[in-house]
């Protein structure tokens, strides 16, 4: 509720329509804890006259939701899968996103768990044990999962008249199935449009490759830090690609050529995609037509494959005088 003052009364009609905005409950050997982390701050009338806005959001637990978490906790065998659920992000792969999240790792320790997240309208996966102190706590695997609607529902249409919809680390819009057996899980990415093999946009080399056009790139959409990804070209054997945290090509050029008078015809980039892996193009190719084919084996061990003709152009004879 955006006219509410503080955030104990921001969340009433959700209460009053729904129920409680945190609450636990099990499936199969399952505990899910969905949390709200969502905290409401409603701005001074100095600072409304600054911004323009009434107030706006941090991630925060707080005590009474977190004391309410260890409660549940106490009760429940440490071997016990856990599915933590928020809004916001706990943490990204750069930095904490809920101001108070320690507090939650603390509670968590020595269990395995799975975080569920949105917000951001990206895909990561973040495993926290890496980017969190103490290193002695459990690990906590955390998806960042994409929205169905992309990037707002931006981009240019399809044939059928939808925006495309690419999120501004270049994922395409869909939702994540998640599978469970005891206390292990696996989730796999469903892209809304494509089939399910449709796991990457490998975005260079595409067509006749240019001068200057020296690197093979890939986005692979539901990957990680912990993925293994490499490139092959015709027959050749695999070579190892390199993952960089950077700005997706792709996105950076439906950006540019966006139509600047349609709001919503594409996302900006976000400079900061955690699923891009990148490779020299090989120097000695012979001018003609190759295949390059990019291999990812993800954290779960399934394989996934995509393919993608590219030309080498003949070079020019220099001219006689």
């Amino acid at each position: 509720n955006f006219d509410s003052p503080t955030d104990e009364f921001s969340d009433e009609t959700w209460h009053r329509v729904f129920g409680p905005n945190y609450y636990a409950f099990f499936e199969g050997e399952v505990l899910y804890l969905a949390l709200d982390n969502v905290h409401w701050e409603h701005f001074p009338e100095e600072k409304q006259k600054e911004t323009g806005r009434q107030g706006g959001y941090i991630g925060l637990l707080g005590d009474t939701q977190l004391k309410w978490a260890e409660q549940v906790l106490s009760n429940q065998p440490v071997d016990r899968l856990v599915v933590v659920m928020t809004h916001i992000p706990l943490e990204r792969e750069w930095g904490g996103e809920t101001q108070d999240r320690e507090k939650l790792y603390d509670l968590l320790e020595g269990r395995k768990v799975l975080a569920l997240a949105a917000h951001t309208h990206t895909q990561e996966h973040v495993f926290i044990a890496e980017h969190a102190e103490p290193m002695s706590r459990g690990e906590i695997h955390q998806l960042i999962n994409v929205t169905v609607c992309g990037a707002w529902w931006k981009g240019m249409r399809d044939e059928r008249g939808i925006p495309i919809a690419i999120t501004s680390d270049g994922v395409e819009n869909g939702y994540t199935i998640m599978e469970i057996h005891g206390s292990s899980y696996k989730t796999k990415y469903k892209p809304s449009s494509m089939d399910w093999s449709h796991q990457m946009r490998i975005e260079s080399p595409t067509g006749t490759v240019e001068e200057g056009e020296d690197e093979i790139i890939v986005n692979i959409f539901a990957a990680s830090s912990r993925s293994h990804v490499a490139y092959r070209i015709d027959d050749g054997k695999p070579q190892a690609m390199e993952r960089r945290v950077t700005e997706d090509p792709f996105v950076r050029k439906l950006w540019e050529e966006r139509d600047p008078d349609l709001h919503k015809s594409a996302q900006e980039p976000n400079g900061r995609t955690t699923h891009l892996w990148f490779a020299k193009l090989p120097e000695d190719l012979e001018p003609g037509t190759h295949e390059v084919t990019i291999i990812e084996k993800d954290i779960y061990g399934n394989t996934h494959r995509a393919s993608r003709i590219f030309v080498i152009p003949e070079k020019e004879s220099p001219r006689s005088e």
